[in-house]
C-alpha cells in the first residue's frame, strides 16, 4: 500500500505515503521556501531524498491532485552515548492554491498531531526552522515542539579557489576505517548521525606528513533566491551582472558546497581553509554555506582561525531555530538531548 487515507477535511484529503512520484518533485521545485523577508527555491531534490533511508510522506490532495506535503525522515541519532530513534521532517512544500487561506498552517499542524500521537516508539521528532518565521514557530509550538539550540549559518567563499595535492577523497574501506576517529569527536554531541555521510564516495581529507589532519563529507546544492532583507535584499536585481561578485552569489542560479562531518586535529583548526577551498576547485564552485550550533566550540574555532571569504558577510543575520518534541523520553534521556552541543548536517538544510 502506497497511500492511506487519514481524514478529510473541506474537500482535502490528507493522506500518508511511501512514495512520491513527479508530481511532488515538481511542486518542491516549483514553490517558494522561506518568509516574506526571504523567499528561494531550492532544486536537486529527487538527488537528495534519493539518499533518504525509507522516508514516508503526508499529502494533502483535492480530487486526486497534489497541493502540500511534506517528508518524514526516520533515522538513528546518537546523543552522549545514547542511542534514540530520530523522525526529521523536512521538505515542506505547498501550491499557491493553498497558501494565504489558512490551509498550510491548519495542515501542517494536523500532521505533526496525528504523527505524534501515532508513533509507537520512543521517538525524537526535530527539524529546522527560520527564526523570523513567526508563523511557523507558533504553529510548532502549539503542537508541543520547542527551540532546543539557534542554528548558525556559515558561509565560505573564493574568487579564485585553489586546487591542493594534499586533498583526496577517501575509498569506503578508508572511511569505514577512520569513521571511528570521528565518531569520537562527536561523542560529546547530541543528535549525531552517520545517514548523510560517504554520500557519492564524498568525504574527503587533507594529510599532512601522510597523516589526517581535517575531513569533512561535501554536498553540492543549488538555490535560487527571490528576496533577502536589508541591503542585499535592494541590490538582488543586480548581483547577477557584477564581475566576480556574481561568482559567489548569483541570487539566479546559486550553486554552492554544504559540508558536514568535519573532522581536525587540534592545532590544525587552521588547515580547515585549505581544505574547503580544494573542494570548491575541485567541483568547480566559488561558494559554500554550512551549519552550526552556536554552542558548538568547533564553531568558534573555525571562524577565529580561518579566512571565511566575502559570502560571509552576506549571510548575516540568518539564524535558524532547532526545535524537537520528545515521544517517550525520562527526564534523564531528555537532559542528554538538550544539554549537549548539536551535530547539524548540511544535507538536511539543502
Amino acid at each position: 500500500m502506497e497511500r492511506e487515507l487519514l481524514f478529510e477535511e473541506d474537500g482535502y484529503q490528507m493522506y500518508k505515503e511511501y512514495a512520491m512520484g513527479e508530481e511532488f518533485f515538481e511542486i518542491m521545485e516549483h514553490v517558494s521556501f522561506g518568509t516574506r523577508q526571504t523567499l528561494y527555491h531550492h532544486y536537486y531534490s529527487r538527488e537528495h531524498l534519493s539518499h533518504i533511508p525509507d522516508p514516508y510522506f503526508f499529502s494533502v490532495r483535492w480530487q486526486g491532485k497534489l497541493y502540500a506535503a511534506v517528508t518524514f525522515c526516520r533515522r538513528t541519532i546518537h546523543s552522549q552515548g545514547q542511542e534514540n530513534h530520530g523522525i526529521y521532517i523536512r521538505y515542506f512544500a505547498a501550491a499557491p492554491e493553498m497558501q494565504g487561506r489558512g490551509l498550510v498552517g491548519r495542515f501542517s499542524k494536523l500532521v505533526m498531531e496525528w504523527a505524534i500521537e501515532h508513533e509507537t516508539r520512543q521517538a525524537a521528532f526535530y527539524a529546522s526552522i527560520e527564526a523570523s518565521n513567526a508563523r511557523v514557530r507558533k504553529v510548532v509550538h502549539s503542537v508541543g515542539f520547542r527551540e532546543l539550540a539557534t542554528i548558525k549559518t556559515v558561509g565560505f567563499s573564493r574568487f579564485f579557489p585553489r586546487r591542493n595535492k594534499r586533498v583526496r577523497p577517501l575509498s569506503r574501506g578508508e572511511f569505514d576505517a577512520f569513521l571511528p576517529r570521528l565518531e569520537n569527536c562527536y561523542s560529546g554531541y547530541a543528535f549525531w548521525m552517520t545517514d548523510n555521510l560517504f554520500i557519492d564516495n564524498d568525504y574527503f581529507v587533507l594529510e599532512e606528513n601522510g597523516r589526517i589532519i581535517a575531513g569533512v563529507q561535501a554536498h553540492q546544492a543549488h538555490w535560487s533566491i527571490e528576496r533577502l532583507p536589508g541591503i542585499m535584499g535592494n541590490l538582488l536585481p543586480f548581483l547577477p551582472y557584477v564581475p566576480l561578485l556574481s561568482r559567489i552569489f548569483n541570487p539566479r542560479a546559486f550553486r554552492f558546497l554544504t559540508f558536514e562531518g568535519f573532522f581536525v586535529e587540534p592545532g590544525y583548526e587552521n588547515r580547515v581553509q585549505t581544505l574547503l577551498e580544494a573542494l570548491l576547485a575541485r567541483y568547480g564552485y566559488y561558494s559554500a554555506l554550512f551549519w552550526f550550533d552556536e554552542r558548538d566550540p568547533l564553531y568558534r574555532r573555525l571562524l577565529q582561525y580561518n579566512r571565511m571569504g566575502l559570502l560571509h558577510h552576506f549571510v548575516g543575520d540568518s539564524d535558524a531555530r532547532f526545535i524537537i518534541n520528545l515521544k517517550g523520553f525520562s527526564d534523564a534521556e531528555a537532559a542528554r538531548l538538550k544539554e549537549a552541543p548539536l551535530y547539524i548536517s548540511g544535507h538536511d538544510n539543502i
